[in-house]
């Protein structure tokens, strides 16, 4: 979160909990009555995580997730650097000042990194799409997300940060080639799936450093 008083991020905690609230799955307002926890109860269970908050105090974007979202995670691609383990979440743009919130997509959607603007009349964040992430701007006034174009055969940096610009001008991230993650996969094939795997004390880095 950037800059915001005391006062404000405690009425914001009690506002969006509030808000949460009615995301939890009725199966665990049952507990109360008794009914015995069971695995579904666990996987129904809500995250809610803060976001980003507007450098006004005024708009907080969030997210509220299920465990169960997470289902479908391939575990042998564990340590591969081109793999993104599934995570859909609902985004949620709320207003601090009337506590009245909006889903950004009408759907859950896998995406990570989001930032308001100096102004917060636009909302940066990617988005993954089939296996990468893109950029995208969603313009508060209008409602419309637009896609960030990169140069030709670059693309977003799994584990990248977005950040504005103090005047709000430009939008900073991290990129790498498409030849990049071609040769990572590769490698990380090479180290998994061979019957013999070789290595030396001559190479400069062990396989996952490397």
């Amino acid at each position: 979160m950037r800059s915001s008083t005391k006062l404000s991020r405690i009425i914001l905690v009690i506002i969006v909990t509030a808000a949460a609230l009615s995301y939890l799955p009725p199966r665990l307002s049952a507990q109360a009555q008794g009914t015995a926890f069971s695995v579904d109860d666990l996987l129904d269970v809500v995250n809610l995580s803060f976001a980003d908050l507007s450098d006004d105090g005024r708009w907080l974007v969030a997210t509220t997730g299920l465990f169960r979202d997470r289902i479908g995670i391939d575990n042998h691609r564990f340590g591969d650097p081109t793999y993104i383990a599934p995570n859909s979440v609902d985004v949620l743009i709320i207003d601090t000042q009337t506590a009245k919130s909006q889903k950004l997509f009408p759907e859950k959607r896998h995406v990570r990194g989001l930032q308001w603007s100096p102004d917060a009349s636009r909302l940066a964040l990617l988005m993954l799409n089939k296996d990468v992430f893109e950029p995208m701007i969603w313009e508060r006034a209008s409602g419309k997300l637009q896609k960030v174009n990169l140069p030709a055969g670059k693309l977003v940096a799994d584990n990248s940060d977005l950040q504005w610009s103090n005047d709000g001008k430009q939008l900073l991230l991290a990129l790498r080639t498409e030849e990049w993650r071609k040769k990572t996969a590769e490698r990380f094939r090479y180290e998994t799936a061979g019957p013999v795997v070789v290595h030396s004390s001559n190479e400069p880095f062990i396989a996952w450093d490397d």
